[in-house]
């Protein structure tokens, strides 16, 4: 136990120390790793992968840099590459891009001499062709097999102006390399914040879980994707599959269960109810993403708002454990920032659930309330508990 907590106290600090403006718990924990794997060589070093601002200070100026997103290779010389992607307002050509699109920063950690950033700011979409466009790249996502980049967002720029899901492949280097696919059949809704994992299909190609909330429908659908061999042609293998409903803004979260050899396994979180803040509250459902066959989740809340003590949960998220054990989080807010700039107040709280792959159950083992500093810490947390 006191191993575990020294080495949770080393990843913490070393990881903060490294990146304090990227807030995503894999960026940390991977971060955190180097540190600790190779003897802790880069004695801390701040690496700034955007300005905490941008666009024109006016009605539709923009984000500025928000909604980031991290995920990691293993390069082959052992060290270990770092991309964030986020919203961005510093745009060269605010007239024709504005007023935001999604860059990308990617640095690379050393294990002699530590973290460096080798893409900066890279700008991977661009323009607005309808020249309606209010959301041109909104709550991006990323995933790698470690070859290449696979980039979900949401964007309402297309010919019915109207926000869908999004997924591209990306090269190393950032650049474009396959098809931009929409992933959903509501051409004429407004449908984003997705969520995409990656796994092997049955036939050896390279499979996609892909997650995403309809503002239209209030509802968390899920569907398969699948790239050809050489990543220049994306294309969806089944069809689309409510996993949460009724859902206002669910923006789902997924983590993948999947063991080396087994079935495929995907636990998806999103809030659940007709309000915003959910008077339902959070569901998560285990399911299969290629039969969409759900396994666990239909009839059980994670965690249930009561709306007659002004406690409501909601922006959940989802990390593995050691020994198959699952950390479930989510923020609890009074609800009183409905329709007005005072927000009221919030706190968090988190659970614990054993996974039994005998019988595609999870079992309730322990709650922590308030979580408030796991949620940043829970992908440190799975890596370190065993």
């Amino acid at each position: 136990m006191m191993k575990t907590l020294a080495k949770l106290g080393i990843l913490t600090v070393g990881a903060l120390l490294l990146v304090p403006s990227v807030a995503h718990a894999q960026y940390k924990y991977e971060a955190g790793k180097v540190l600790t794997t190779y003897g802790g060589a880069p004695s801390g070093a701040l690496v700034r992968f955007a300005p905490g601002y941008g666009g024109p200070q006016s009605d539709q100026g923009g984000a500025g840099n928000e909604q980031s997103h991290s995920a990691w290779r293993m390069l082959p010389d052992g060290n270990i590459e770092i991309a964030t992607i986020y919203m961005s307002s510093n745009l060269e050509n605010e007239d024709a891009d504005g007023p935001w699109q999604c860059k990308v920063s990617v640095a690379t950690i050393d294990r002699l001499t530590g973290p460096a950033i080798r893409i900066d700011q890279k700008q991977i979409t661009s323009g607005n062709d309808n020249g309606n466009a209010d959301r041109p790249c909104n709550h991006p996502r990323l995933a790698t097999d470690g070859n290449m980049w696979f980039v979900a967002y949401g964007s309402d720029n297309n010919n019915n102006n109207q926000t869908q899901p999004y997924l591209v492949v990306y090269d190393t280097e950032f650049n474009k390399v396959s098809n931009r696919l929409d992933m959903t059949d509501n051409t004429n809704n407004n449908e984003g914040a997705p969520d995409l994992r990656l796994y092997s299909r049955p036939d050896g190609s390279k499979g996609i879980s892909y997650v995403w909330y309809s503002n239209n429908n209030q509802r968390t659908y899920s569907r398969a994707a699948t790239v050809t061999a050489d990543y220049t042609q994306l294309s969806r293998v089944n069809d689309q599959n409510t996993l949460v409903a009724p859902g206002n803004i669910g923006r789902p979260h997924t983590v993948d269960l999947t063991v080396p050899g087994g079935p495929v396994r995907m636990l998806t979180c999103a809030a659940k109810g007709d309000q915003r803040p959910p008077e339902d509250g959070v569901k998560c459902v285990l399911f299969e993403p290629e039969t969409n066959t759900e396994l666990w989740g239909n009839n059980e809340l994670v965690f249930e708002s009561d709306p007659g003590a002004e406690r409501y949960m909601n922006m959940p998220a989802v990390t593995a454990l050691p020994n198959d054990d699952v950390m479930f989080f989510a923020t609890i807010s009074d609800g009183r920032g409905k329709n007005k700039n005072n927000k009221g107040t919030s706190s968090s709280i988190a659970k614990v659930y054993h996974y039994d792959r005998t019988t595609d159950t999870l079992n309730y083992m322990a709650m922590i309330e308030p979580a408030g500093v796991l949620h940043p810490l829970l992908d440190v947390l799975g890596h370190l508990a065993g």
